[in-house]
Protein backbone atom coordinates (compact mmCIF):
# COMPACT_ATOMS: atom_id res chain seq x y z
CA UNK A 1 0.00 0.00 0.00
CA UNK A 2 1.44 3.24 -0.90
CA UNK A 3 1.47 6.22 1.32
CA UNK A 4 -0.73 8.86 0.17
CA UNK A 5 1.58 11.74 1.45
CA UNK A 6 4.26 10.43 -0.69
CA UNK A 7 1.71 10.22 -3.87
CA UNK A 8 0.55 13.53 -2.96
CA UNK A 9 4.22 15.51 -3.27
CA UNK A 10 5.41 13.44 -6.45
CA UNK A 11 2.37 13.25 -8.37
CA UNK A 12 0.84 16.80 -7.78
CA UNK A 13 3.86 19.32 -6.89
CA UNK A 14 2.81 21.60 -9.63
CA UNK A 15 -0.61 22.20 -8.88
CA UNK A 16 -0.89 21.75 -5.13
CA UNK A 17 -0.19 24.96 -2.83
CA UNK A 18 1.06 22.84 0.24
CA UNK A 19 1.86 26.03 2.60
CA UNK A 20 -0.29 25.51 5.12
CA UNK A 21 1.32 22.56 6.24
CA UNK A 22 3.70 23.06 9.81
CA UNK A 23 7.18 23.38 8.51
CA UNK A 24 8.13 20.33 9.97
CA UNK A 25 5.69 18.26 8.28
CA UNK A 26 6.51 16.15 5.15
CA UNK A 27 4.22 17.79 2.98
CA UNK A 28 5.40 21.34 3.60
CA UNK A 29 6.78 23.44 0.49
CA UNK A 30 6.79 26.80 -0.19
CA UNK A 31 6.65 26.13 -3.83
CA UNK A 32 3.06 26.88 -4.96
CA UNK A 33 2.32 29.50 -1.88
CA UNK A 34 -0.27 32.38 -3.27
CA UNK A 35 -0.20 30.79 -7.37
CA UNK A 36 -3.45 31.76 -8.60
CA UNK A 37 -5.21 28.44 -9.78
CA UNK A 38 -3.08 26.09 -7.54
CA UNK A 39 -5.25 23.58 -5.41
CA UNK A 40 -5.02 23.99 -1.41
CA UNK A 41 -5.46 21.19 0.92
CA UNK A 42 -8.60 21.52 2.73
CA UNK A 43 -6.80 20.25 6.43
CA UNK A 44 -3.49 19.84 7.25
CA UNK A 45 -4.64 17.51 10.08
CA UNK A 46 -5.25 13.51 8.68
CA UNK A 47 -8.81 13.03 8.19
CA UNK A 48 -11.34 10.50 9.60
CA UNK A 49 -14.08 10.14 7.27
CA UNK A 50 -15.10 12.07 3.96
CA UNK A 51 -18.88 11.93 3.52
CA UNK A 52 -19.44 13.22 -0.04
CA UNK A 53 -23.57 13.91 -1.08
CA UNK A 54 -22.73 15.51 -4.55
CA UNK A 55 -20.66 18.55 -6.03
CA UNK A 56 -20.19 21.02 -3.54
CA UNK A 57 -22.10 19.21 -0.39
CA UNK A 58 -19.94 17.08 1.70
CA UNK A 59 -18.72 16.55 4.71
CA UNK A 60 -14.93 16.21 6.30
CA UNK A 61 -14.41 14.91 9.86
CA UNK A 62 -10.77 15.12 11.19
CA UNK A 63 -9.63 15.73 15.21
CA UNK A 64 -12.98 16.05 16.47
CA UNK A 65 -14.29 18.78 14.00
CA UNK A 66 -16.38 18.94 10.58
CA UNK A 67 -16.28 20.80 7.79
CA UNK A 68 -19.40 20.93 6.38
CA UNK A 69 -20.74 22.51 3.34
CA UNK A 70 -23.46 22.43 1.25
CA UNK A 71 -23.26 25.17 -1.83
CA UNK A 72 -26.72 27.33 -2.14
CA UNK A 73 -27.65 26.89 1.71
CA UNK A 74 -27.12 29.62 4.00
CA UNK A 75 -24.37 29.15 6.48
CA UNK A 76 -26.52 29.04 9.73
CA UNK A 77 -28.47 26.14 8.15
CA UNK A 78 -25.09 24.28 7.36
CA UNK A 79 -23.98 24.78 10.94
CA UNK A 80 -26.67 22.91 12.43
CA UNK A 81 -25.97 20.23 10.21
CA UNK A 82 -23.84 17.41 11.64
CA UNK A 83 -21.73 14.08 9.81
CA UNK A 84 -24.69 11.81 11.24
CA UNK A 85 -26.87 13.58 9.23
CA UNK A 86 -24.70 13.29 6.03
CA UNK A 87 -24.29 9.64 6.70
CA UNK A 88 -28.00 9.31 7.17
CA UNK A 89 -28.85 10.99 3.63
CA UNK A 90 -25.79 9.22 1.74
CA UNK A 91 -27.03 5.53 3.49
CA UNK A 92 -30.69 5.61 3.79
CA UNK A 93 -30.68 7.85 0.09
CA UNK A 94 -32.96 10.41 2.40
CA UNK A 95 -34.22 13.62 0.65
CA UNK A 96 -33.92 16.81 3.12
CA UNK A 97 -35.91 19.98 1.83
CA UNK A 98 -34.87 23.53 3.79
CA UNK A 99 -36.70 26.66 3.04
CA UNK A 100 -34.71 29.80 3.29
CA UNK A 101 -35.27 33.39 2.00
CA UNK A 102 -33.16 35.60 0.64
CA UNK A 103 -32.67 39.25 0.45
CA UNK A 104 -31.47 40.39 -3.37
CA UNK A 105 -31.68 43.65 -4.98
CA UNK A 106 -30.90 44.29 -8.74
CA UNK A 107 -29.51 48.26 -9.71
CA UNK A 108 -30.09 48.54 -13.57
CA UNK A 109 -27.47 51.45 -14.42
CA UNK A 110 -27.88 53.02 -18.03
CA UNK A 111 -25.62 55.21 -19.11
CA UNK A 112 -26.47 57.78 -22.37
Amino acid sequence: MSNVYTDLKTTFNSIIDLSNFPLDHELFSSQNKGVLGALKCETTSPIKEFIALKCKMYCLVYNDQAKKTAKGMKEEQVKRFTADLYKSVLNNQLFLRHQQQNITQNIIKLKL
